[in-house]
């Protein structure tokens, strides 16, 4: 039970350290200088962690705004399809998968060592493979 707050310090320790290193890092990047080091990190650390309370500021305020959906457009079927229709080639062609899918069963079908098949037809056949590893290059059928 002890390690796991153990285990909890560090992890709060490590994120502390991360956050107070943008904060360097951030700080060295822009121009004031009033919010560097621990305590420009320490007043912006209590500052995001404070709710707010209140109206917006008046900048924050002028960004809200409504937005207008644009009107709907009546029209057929056939007209969408017209209108959406490309005479570019396709990105999946069905000639060409076919093609690959049919050269696939090709390769499918052949074997891929010559040797299996003369094994496989010695065995069907019930000869036997020579016992001394010499090979012939008879096939029988």
């Amino acid at each position: 039970m002890v390690w796991m707050f153990v285990w909890l310090g560090i992890a709060l320790g490590a994120a502390a350290v991360v956050f107070l290193f943008a904060s360097v890092v951030a700080r060295t990047e822009s121009a004031a200088t009033d919010d560097q080091g621990l305590g420009g990190f320490w007043r912006n650390f209590r500052a995001g962690m404070r709710p707010r309370r209140g109206p917006r500021a008046p900048q924050e305020a002028r960004h809200v705004g409504t937005v207008r959906l644009p009107k709907p457009v009546d029209s057929t079927m056939d007209e969408f399809f017209t209108a959406t229709e490309v005479s570019s080639r396709a990105y999946v062609d069905a000639e060409e998968l076919t093609e690959v899918l049919h050269r696939a069963r090709e390769r499918a079908t052949r074997p891929l060592h010559v040797h299996a098949e003369r094994s496989r037809a010695a065995t069907q056949h019930g000869a036997s493979a020579p016992v001394d590893g010499s090979d012939d290059g008879a096939t029988t059928v």
